[in-house]
């Protein structure tokens, strides 16, 4: 039997019964379309996830931090101006960036924060190659000194400075801040500012911790980054005391123990919020958080009885490593790592967030793989009722000629017809799909797609490789499920069928 014959004849058979084959072929478009869009979710999942990365700029860079001392048994490899130069020399090694911090609280005007901030040290060219910029004002300029870019939700921490512990707080926000720069006021959910950590919270006497819940509420002052005095201190206690606080301090304690340290600093702009490395950290000139160190160690000293050790020789607290390109990021780890130092990136979270994905796909894929085998089922059902319906086509057929082969490939390629088009017409509805949802559904799946400004984001992605493996996977099926109807026609006596 020719191949044009076969293909017209099996055509014909499926259309002689429309209603029943259409069924079929629906069964497997359900089956189709449930893996593909789950497939796609996931994949969109990752797609935005990397997207996000990478206009952070994170998954070409690679923090160095020494090693493990492994307590005391190891001798740890500095980070200082040697190490550098040797990092320097790299192959693909675009930037090498040293980092120095410390703690410090930050008070802005009558606002001062509740807890200790990281402060860095970059130079200006330095945060322009981590991908850092400003949402409100700008970064300071090379050889700047005491200048300051903040953090998006360093604001968060702010609680007004000599607001009366004895009085309860009932004011509400009266909005955002006017005249296009004043930086974001103090804020939380629920009525309250951001909150001390629950471990700082909990150290708090009763009676103390209750008064500080109700000034933390949210306020309708305005904090002007750019023009209210900034002031950054090492001082954790006496800045922040406000009347009505001196019941609660020790009693061998007074105010002048706690004398603060502050050192004026200009503010030149404001990060935005959405980065967990940059949304609560302070970066300064590298020169300036150096003199800050200085500064603590001679304080620490003064308060021990020792003479302050400001040794000339620099070891960072971490490098930050930038490569030309993502693709180079584990060469270069593997070198750093073999010089004894540890590393970090964001590839890490990348591999663990995709690793996740896969889990969760297999996942998906046993749900619509249940689908298939309904549909699979169906097709079989469909090709062995056809079977009993033409049993005396097929004796006339093998009385005819027809050989074994011939019935076998006819019933064979009815089945598969049924798989192929139901993956034509599965992955079409999922292109339909997936464009609404990608044009209309990101705010239904507002809890798994974040959207942004800065690059697309998706809710589903289908994949050339995934469109062109669900119709070859759905004919395969159906090649699958016609099988065993296909053996058991050419099983069929020739003499018994005409009979029949």
């Amino acid at each position: 039997m020719k191949t044009t014959d076969l293909y017209k004849l099996s055509t014909t058979n499926l259309w002689r019964r429309k209603l029943r084959s259409g069924l079929t072929i629906l069964g497997v478009v359900i089956g189709v379309a449930s893996i593909i869009m789950m497939f796609s979710l996931s994949e969109a999942m990752n797609v935005n996830y990397e997207n996000q990365m990478n206009q952070w700029g994170e998954l070409s860079l690679i923090t160095v931090t020494p090693a493990d001392d492994m307590n005391g048994l190891v001798e740890i490899e500095p980070l200082d101006e040697n190490t550098l130069e040797m990092f320097e020399m790299i192959a693909n090694v675009e930037k090498v960036m040293p980092v120095l911090e410390t703690e410090v609280t930050l008070q802005i005007g009558d606002y001062g924060t509740m807890r200790q901030l990281t402060v860095k040290g970059h130079d200006a060219d330095e945060l322009e190659a981590l991908g850092y910029i400003c949402e409100e004002g700008s970064n300071y300029f090379e050889g700047d000194i005491n200048t300051m870019v903040i953090g998006g939700d360093v604001l968060d921490y702010l609680v007004k400075k000599g607001e009366d512990m004895s009085k309860t707080s009932s004011s509400s926000r009266g909005g955002m801040p006017s005249g296009g720069g004043g930086g974001r006021m103090p804020s939380g959910g629920g009525g309250g500012g951001m909150m001390p950590p629950s471990s700082m919270m909990s150290d708090m006497p009763s009676e103390m911790r209750e008064r500080m819940e109700e000034i933390m509420g949210e306020k309708e002052d305005v904090v002007d980054i750019f023009t209210e005095r900034a002031i950054v201190t090492f001082d954790t206690f006496s800045m922040r005391l406000p009347p009505g606080m001196e019941s609660f301090m020790p009693k061998n304690d007074t105010a002048s123990d706690y004398t603060a340290k502050p050192i004026t600093v200009e503010i030149t702009g404001q990060l935005p919020s959405g980065n967990a490395s940059t949304d609560n950290v302070l970066f300064m000139p590298r020169e300036s958080v150096q003199y800050l160190i200085n500064q603590k160690t001679i304080q620490d000293a003064k308060t021990s009885g020792n003479s302050p050790d400001l040794s000339t020789i620099v070891e960072y607290d971490e490098v930050i490593i930038k490569v030309f390109s993502s693709n180079d990021v584990e060469m270069v780890r593997a070198q750093i790592e073999m010089m004894g130092f540890t590393t970090d990136g964001a590839q890490d979270t990348l591999d663990e967030m995709q690793q996740m994905s896969s889990n969760i796909q297999i996942i998906l894929l046993f749900i619509g793989a249940i689908s298939l085998v309904v549909s699979a089922i169906g097709i079989t059902n469909t090709m062995m009722t056809s079977i009993y319906e033409r049993t005396k086509e097929i004796g006339v057929m093998k009385v005819i000629g027809a050989g074994i082969t011939d019935i076998k490939k006819i019933f064979l390629v009815e089945a598969a017809i049924i798989g192929f088009v139901g993956g034509i017409i599965g992955i079409s509805l999922c292109y339909l799909l997936s464009f609404l949802l990608n044009t209309y559904g990101k705010e239904f799946f507002s809890g798994l797609v974040s959207t942004s400004e800065d690059y697309k984001t998706y809710v589903s992605i289908i994949t050339p490789y995934l469109s062109i493996g669900s119709i070859v996977f759905s004919t395969i099926i159906g090649l699958m499920a016609g099988y065993f109807p296909a053996k058991k026609a050419t099983a069929l006596s020739a003499l018994a069928a005409m009979k029949a």
